[in-house]
C-alpha cells in the first residue's frame, strides 16, 4: 500500500501535520473511488472492500486527530460509520447465507428447518441489498467527499496540547501505544473458550491497530509483511470465532427445538471449538502482546538508518 499523493511520500521524520495532509488525501480518494465501483453493481467483494475501506479513513481520522479541527472530524467520523454498519449489515447476511448453505456439505443432513433458515436468509439478504442501495443515495458521497476534501486542507496547528510539528516517528510509538493497550487490556480474559464476547473485543483492537499501521506502512520498511500477516492472521480467526458465536445464536432462537437444531449446533459447536484451539496455537507462535513492540521496533531501525 502506497501513501503518495502529489508525488509527496511520507518518511520517520516527515512533520504530523505535512503526513495527515498526505495519509487523508490518500485515503479519502481510495474510500470515494471504491465508493463509485461498489454502487454500480453491489457485487459482494466490491461491498467488503468499500467497507474496509471506510475503516481504514475512520482510523486515520482517529490516528492524526491531534492536527485536524475537533467537532468536524467527530461528525465525519460518525457519517463514515453509518457507512460501515450499512455495509455491515449486508456482510452479515451473506455470511450466514453461505456458512447454512454449506451444510449440505457437512455431517449435518439438511431437513425443513434448515430449509425455512436458509428461505429466510436469502429474503434477508434482498432486504439488507435493498437498504444498502437506499442508503447509499441517502448518505450523499458529494457533502461526505467535500467534508473530507475541506478536513484534509485544515489543520488544528495551535490549540493547546496538539502537536502538528513534531515528527511522524516522534508521534507514532505512542499512537501504536493507544491502539496496542486495548489489545492487553482484553487478551488475558480473550484466552479463555467461553469468552466469546471478549474475543470479538479483542479482534476489534487488532483489527484498529492493523489498520492503523496500515495507514503509515511506508515508514516501516522491511519486516513490516511479517507484522501485517501475524494482525491479518489474528483478525481472521477471530472474526469466525464470533461468526460461530452468531450463528449459534441464529439456529438458537429461529430453529424449533429437536434432533435437527441439536445437530446444526453441534457442527457449529465442533467449529468453535476448532477455531479457538488454532487461535490459542497462535497466540504461541507470535504472541498478541508483543504486536505492537514489535511495530515499534521496526519504526525505531527505520530511524536509525536514516539517521546513519
Amino acid at each position: 500500500m502506497s501513501a503518495d499523493t502529489d508525488n509527496y511520500t511520507i518518511s520517520p521524520d516527515t512533520p504530523l501535520w505535512m503526513a495527515a495532509r498526505i495519509l487523508l488525501a490518500d485515503h479519502k480518494m481510495r474510500f470515494f473511488t471504491q465508493w463509485k465501483k461498489t454502487a454500480k453493481n453491489f457485487d459482494e467483494e466490491e461491498v467488503h472492500d468499500l467497507r474496509v475501506a471506510s475503516r481504514r479513513l475512520r482510523e486515520g481520522l482517529a490516528l492524526l486527530a491531534p492536527c485536524l479541527p475537533g467537532p468536524r472530524t467527530k461528525s465525519l467520523r460518525k457519517r463514515l460509520k453509518l457507512v460501515t454498519d450499512l455495509l455491515g449489515d449486508l456482510r452479515n447476511a451473506d455470511e450466514a447465507h453461505l456458512f447454512f448453505s454449506g451444510l449440505t456439505d457437512s455431517a449435518v443432513a439438511p431437513g425443513e428447518e434448515v430449509g425455512r433458515l436458509l428461505e429466510s436468509l436469502r429474503e434477508e439478504r434482498k432486504e439488507e441489498h435493498r437498504k444498502v442501495k437506499a442508503g447509499f443515495e441517502a448518505l450523499s458521497p458529494d457533502g461526505l467527499n467535500s467534508a473530507c476534501r475541506t478536513l484534509t486542507h485544515e489543520h488544528n496547528l495551535f490549540v493547546r496540547g496538539s502537536t502538528p510539528f513534531v515528527s511522524l516517528g516522534d508521534f507514532l510509538p505512542g499512537a501504536i501505544d493507544r491502539r496496542d493497550s486495548v489489545l492487553r487490556q482484553h487478551l488475558p480474559l480473550a484466552l479463555g473458550e467461553d469468552q466469546g464476547p471478549v474475543q470479538h473485543r479483542l479482534r476489534i483492537a487488532i483489527k484498529k491497530l492493523r489498520y492503523r499501521l496500515e495507514i503509515v506502512e511506508q515508514v516501516f520498511g522491511e519486516g513490516f509483511d511479517r507484522l501485517h500477516d501475524d494482525l491479518k492472521g489474528y483478525q481472521e480467526i477471530l472474526g469466525k470465532l464470533h461468526d460461530m458465536d452468531v450463528f449459534e445464536e441464529l439456529v438458537r432462537v429461529r430453529m424449533a427445538a429437536g434432533n435437527e437444531r441439536e445437530a446444526v449446533q453441534e457442527t457449529i459447536g465442533r467449529r468453535r471449538r476448532e477455531l479457538f484451539l488454532s487461535f490459542i496455537e497462535m497466540t504461541g507462535k507470535t504472541p498478541p502482546d508483543q504486536l505492537g513492540k514489535r511495530a515499534k521496533e521496526l519504526l525505531g531501525q527505520r530511524v536509525r538508518q536514516r539517521l546513519s
